[in-house]
């Protein structure tokens, strides 16, 4: 994963919560421009590849599920294969922890069982 320096990224977006997600393309006449998506909250770029997708975003304030809706509504959609499939669903299932780990307020350390802080 490459470095991204805090002047290349947008407001409101965090560095410690960046991710990047890679999705292939159905073959289509649109191709996707970043200001499908500017007024998220969150967003950071999006590159096109030949039929290749690179979203990047702050997986706390955003989900993949937006950005693929936000697609669709421009008539840009994911290829169907397996393994876009399994992509897809991983990616929600890391965004889900990213949001989750940076929701929680909990101060016990990784390496303490909850029973020393009582």
């Amino acid at each position: 994963m490459t470095r991204v320096s805090a002047f290349s990224l947008r407001p409101g977006v965090r560095a410690a919560y960046l991710v990047q997600r890679h999705l292939n393309l159905a073959p289509a006449g649109v191709i996707p421009d970043d200001s499908w998506f500017v007024d998220l909250i969150g967003f950071n770029r999006l590159q096109v590849s030949g039929c290749q997708l690179t979203l990047s975003y702050d997986a706390s304030r955003l989900h993949l599920d937006l950005l693929l809706e936000r697609l669709r509504l421009h008539q840009v959609i994911p290829a169907v294969t397996p393994i876009n499939r399994f992509r897809i669903g991983w990616y929600r299932y890391l965004d889900r922890n990213v949001a989750d780990n940076a929701n929680d307020k909990s101060s016990t350390a990784c390496s303490q069982s909850p029973l020393r802080h009582r």
